[in-house]
C-alpha cells in the first residue's frame, strides 16, 4: 500500500475530518433583520435558517476523501498488485528444498541358473535436495541420497547393502536465458512497472484532489449565489410593499406595480435555480469526499475558505520544465517505456537456441553385510558395515565422480519466440508514441492553465471596477426613485445589474482559485502543495 501522510501544511486549518462528526453543531442565529424581512421569508427558508451549522474547510474535504472515498481507496490496489507481481517474479530465485522417500519391491521370474527361478529385490530410498536459481540464471543443486537394497540374488555379495551419495549440480544457460534473458532482467522490468504504477496512482490521486478542489469552490460559488439571490428577493419584496403604498397614495400607476410583481417572480425563479444548483454541487462534493449523507442533509454547510488572490505567478518556461520533471503521469510513461525496451531485449534473447552447460561432482559411499556366494566373498568384506559406515566412506572422499557436458535444443520454426519478439516491439512503439503524445498534452495543459490563470486575474480587476461603478449608479438611481424621478422597474433593473456585477466578481475569484489548482496540477505540484507524501 502506498503510504500517504498529511503534513502540517495541510493540517493548519481549524477543523479536520476526524473531528467533523464530533463537532459541536451550533444553531444559526435567527435573522435579526426587520420584521418585514423575517415575515417575508417562506416557511422552507425559515426552516433552513434554523438548521444546525457545520463548518467545512478545503483541507477537511481532501482529508475526508483520502479516508472515505471508495474510488480513491481503490486506486491503491493497482500499485499493490504490481508489487505482488514483482514478488511473484522474484519467486524464481526462491530456495527450494525437496525431500523424497520411497519403499519398493520387485519380484520377477528368472531363468538363470545363477539367479534362480525368481529374482526379488526390496529397497528403501530417501533423498534431500536444496536447489536455488541465481540472478545470472545459474541453477545450483545440492543433493544427498541414501538407500537400502536387499536381494535374493546368489550373485550379490552385500546383502543388504547401504548406498549413500552426495553431489552438487550446476546448470548455466549460455544463450537463451543468459545475458539479457537472465532472471535479473525480468526483475528489472517488474521493478520499473511497479514504480510506474506508483506514479500512475499518484497522478490519479492528484486528479481526484483537483476534482475536490474544483467541487469545493463550485459549491462555494453556489452558496454565494444562493445568498445573493435571496437578498435580491428580499429587496424586491420590500420594493413591492413600497410600490403598493405609492399606488394606493396615487404616486405610482398600477402598471408600475405590475412590473414590480413581474420582477419579483423573476427573482423567485432565479433563487430557485440557485438553490437547485447549490444542491447539485453539494451532492457532488459529498460524493467526492465520502462525507456522511445524513450529516450534510440535516445541516447547513458553511465553507469557511474564502477565494483570494495570492502571489502565484509562475513563468511559463520554468513551469513547463517543472511539469516535464514532476508530472506523475509523465514519469510513469517514461518508466513504462524503459520497461518495454527491456522486454524487447528479453524477447530477442528468447529467439536464441537453448545451450546449457551442465556440471556435476559428487562422492559415494557403500556398506553392507558380506555374504558368501557361489563365486566367493570377493572384495565385499572391505565394505562390511551398516548404514552409518556408508556415510563414513562417503565422507572419506575415496569414491569421487564428476560429469560435465552441454545440452543444445532449438525449435525449428521458432514461431512462438518470434511472435513474442514482434509483440514486444509493437508494445515498445506504442509506449514511445504514448509518451510523446503525453508530453505534447502536458505542454498544452500548462499553456492552457496559465492562460486561464491570467484570464481570471484580469477578470477580477475588471469585475471590481464594474461593481464599483454599478454601486455608484445604484446610489444615484435610489435618490432619483425617492424623488419620484425613477420608476420601480428601473430601480429594480439597477439592483439586478449590481447583483450580476457582484456575482461576476465572485465567479472570477472562484475561477482564479480553480485555475491556480489546475496550474499546480498541470505542473505536477498539486499533491506537494497540499502536503501529500508518497512512501
Amino acid at each position: 500500500m502506498i503510504k500517504i501522510t498529511i503534513t502540517q501544511h495541510l493540517l493548519m486549518h481549524n477543523c479536520i475530518i476526524a473531528s467533523l462528526k464530533r463537532v459541536s453543531v451550533s444553531i444559526l442565529l435567527l435573522l435579526s433583520a426587520t420584521a418585514i424581512s423575517m415575515t417575508a421569508l417562506p416557511a422552507n427558508l425559515q426552516a433552513e435558517a434554523q438548521a444546525p451549522l457545520v463548518k467545512l474547510t478545503l483541507s477537511d474535504s481532501i482529508i475526508s476523501a483520502l479516508k472515505n472515498n471508495p474510488l480513491i481507496l481503490s486506486l491503491e490496489i493497482a500499485p499493490a498488485l504490481a508489487k505482488q507481481d514483482k514478488n511473484f517474479t522474484k519467486g524464481r530465485l526462491d530456495t527450494i528444498i525437496t525431500t523424497e522417500a520411497s519403499v519398493g519391491r520387485d519380484k520377477s521370474p528368472a531363468t538363470s541358473s545363477i539367479l534362480g527361478s525368481t529374482f526379488e529385490t526390496r529397497d528403501r530410498k530417501a533423498s534431500l535436495t536444496i536447489e536455488k536459481t541465481f540472478l545470472s540464471g545459474t541453477t545450483a543443486a545440492l543433493k544427498l541420497e541414501a538407500s537400502r537394497i536387499e536381494s535374493n540374488s546368489r550373485a550379490t555379495t552385500l546383502n543388504p547393502a547401504w548406498q549413500s551419495r552426495l553431489f552438487v549440480e550446476l546448470r548455466q544457460p549460455l544463450l537463451k536465458g543468459a545475458w539479457s534473458g537472465r532472471p535479473a532482467e525480468e526483475i528489472k522490468v517488474k521493478d520499473l512497472v511497479t514504480r510506474a504504477e506508483k506514479y500512475r496512482y499518484r497522478d490519479k490521486l492528484e486528479k481526484e484532489i483537483f476534482k475536490i478542489v474544483k467541487s469545493y469552490w463550485e459549491l462555494k460559488y453556489a452558496a454565494i449565489q444562493k445568498k445573493i439571490r435571496k437578498e435580491n428577493l428580499l429587496l424586491a419584496r420590500k420594493l413591492l410593499g413600497e410600490a403598493r403604498a405609492m399606488v394606493k397614495a396615487g404616486q405610482k400607476a398600477q402598471d408600475d406595480l405590475n412590473q414590480t410583481k413581474a420582477q419579483l417572480a423573476s427573482r423567485q425563479d432565479q433563487l430557485q435555480q440557485a438553490k437547485n444548483d447549490y444542491n447539485i454541487k453539494l451532492t457532488n462534493l459529498q460524493t467526492l469526499t465520502g462525507l456522511a449523507g445524513d450529516l450534510l442533509k440535516s445541516s447547513v454547510i458553511l465553507l469557511t475558505d474564502t477565494p483570494q488572490i495570492d502571489s502565484f505567478n509562475p513563468a511559463a518556461d520554468q513551469l513547463l520544465k517543472t511539469a516535464l520533471r514532476d508530472r506523475s503521469d509523465f514519469v510513469a510513461a517514461e518508466l513504462r517505456l524503459k520497461a518495454e525496451k527491456l522486454r524487447v531485449e528479453i524477447a530477442e534473447n528468447q529467439t536464441l537456441p537453448e545451450l546449457e552447460l551442465r556440471a556435476q561432482a559428487g562422492l559415494e559411499g557403500l556398506a553392507g553385510v558380506p555374504r558368501d556366494t557361489d563365486f566367493g566373498t570377493g572384495i565385499s568384506s572391505q565394505f562390511a558395515g551398516e548404514s552409518g559406515d556408508s556415510f563414513d566412506r562417503l565422507a572419506s572422499g575415496d569414491f569421487p565422480n564428476y560429469t560435465i557436458g552441454v545440452t543444445l535444443s532449438r525449435s525449428l520454426e521458432n514461431r512462438k519466440a518470434r511472435s513474442r519478439l514482434e509483440t514486444a516491439r509493437l508494445k515498445l512503439r506504442q509506449a514511445s508514441l504514448n509518451a510523446l503524445s503525453l508530453k505534447q498534452q502536458i505542454i498544452a495543459e500548462v499553456k492552457n492553465a496559465l492562460s486561464g490563470l491570467n484570464s481570471a486575474r484580469q477578470r477580477i480587476k475588471a469585475s471590481k471596477m464594474a461593481v464599483k461603478h454599478m454601486e455608484l449608479a445604484l446610489n444615484g438611481a435610489t435618490e432619483k426613485f425617492k424623488e419620484g424621478l425613477l420608476s420601480t422597474r428601473d430601480l429594480l433593473e439597477f439592483q439586478s445589474d449590481l447583483i450580476e456585477s457582484r456575482l461576476g466578481l465572485k465567479r472570477a475569484l472562484i475561477d482564479y482559485e480553480i485555475a491556480t489548482a489546475e496550474t499546480r496540477y498541470a505542473s505536477g505540484q498539486l499533491g506537494k502543495y497540499f502536503g501529500i507524501e508518497f512512501g
